[in-house]
């Protein structure tokens, strides 16, 4: 490849130039000649003499040999499909574009033809080659960035550079990468603030939870005081009970009297407990904080007068 080839030269002629300084250039032509490999060999014996007479001779050829072996609509092709990964830095990405680039021959040729000043005037010909590599990087770096948001931004600018546009991206990185760092901290979080009412904010009206079913069973067995939980007289058996047969009529079912139903209990109570919430800042009492979750520390309540 014509890459390959050029940057390999690049580094023989260094490695001359430390060893042996300045040499002259059958030398430089015998160097090359050598430390090419067998490849490299083989190629060279299939040139003209012109192209390997020289030294400067024999760089071109071989550069012009590897070059007409590249394909450029393959190499534009991936050039364009090319897109920065997730977390990989920009100037990573801009240097894999320039490295595709390189291959691709973003280049315009301009001929110009002249008169010369001889008598009689001959005609002249000069080719320029313009490369508009950095316009394609450019462009295929605002397509293949991996922020969309970044994408948008830089799409609204007028006159963008790839300099510019480098220079933007790197901006939006360092931001969020000091945003990143800022939520990587340990947090602090106050869940609620509502009114303390004891050690701890387990029984309070948010965790309450009235029961579904208001008849039978479990619901009304005699309590620990010796009264019946169906009827309110003395403690006695289920079977014994005057109200085991007594249709209630607050929640109109059968088993207790309207006097035991727990269900028109459980609905006051769960008002009173939202008109206590709503009153919280109202009332002159010690405010409950909630808990101070922290991964470090156990949960502590806080409270302020």
């Amino acid at each position: 490849m014509a890459i390959e080839i050029e940057n390999w030269l690049t580094d023989l002629e260094n490695a001359m130039l430390a060893l042996y300084g300045d040499i002259s250039d059958a030398r430089r032509l015998a160097c090359l000649s050598t430390f090419i490999g067998d490849e490299g060999k083989s190629v060279i014996n299939n040139l003209s003499d012109t192209q390997k007479d020289t030294y400067e001779h024999l760089k071109q050829a071989l550069t012009e040999h590897y070059r007409s072996s590249i394909n450029v609509t393959v190499e534009r092709h991936k050039f364009n499909n090319m897109c920065q990964d997730a977390g990989e830095h920009i100037d990573l990405f801009v240097t894999k574009l320039r490295t595709q680039a390189v291959k691709c021959k973003f280049v315009v040729e301009q001929t110009h033809r002249y008169m010369n000043e001889a008598d009689p005037p001959v005609e002249q010909t000069i080719r320029l080659q313009t490369d508009i590599s950095e316009e394609f990087i450019r462009d295929r770096l605002v397509c293949g960035i991996y922020n969309q948001a970044t994408r948008a931004k830089l799409l609204r600018e007028r006159d963008l550079t790839l300099q510019s546009a480098v220079q933007n991206i790197k901006a939006v990185e360092t931001a969020n990468n000091h945003v990143k760092n800022l939520f990587n901290q340990k947090p602090v979080a106050i869940d609620k603030i509502g009114k303390h009412h004891g050690k701890s904010n387990k029984n309070s009206s948010s965790n309450f939870k009235p029961q579904s079913n208001c008849s039978g069973g479990d619901r009304f067995k005699t309590p620990k005081t010796g009264e019946c939980g169906r009827c309110g007289g003395p403690k006695h058996s289920r079977s014994q009970c005057p109200a085991a047969k007594a249709i209630c009529h607050e929640c109109k079912l059968v088993g207790h009297y309207g006097k035991k139903c727990r269900t028109k209990k459980l609905h006051e109570l769960h008002q009173d407990s939202a008109v206590s919430t709503s009153n919280d800042y109202a009332v002159n009492d010690n405010l409950f904080m909630g808990l101070l979750i922290s991964s470090n520390t156990q949960s502590n309540a806080a409270t302020c007068d």
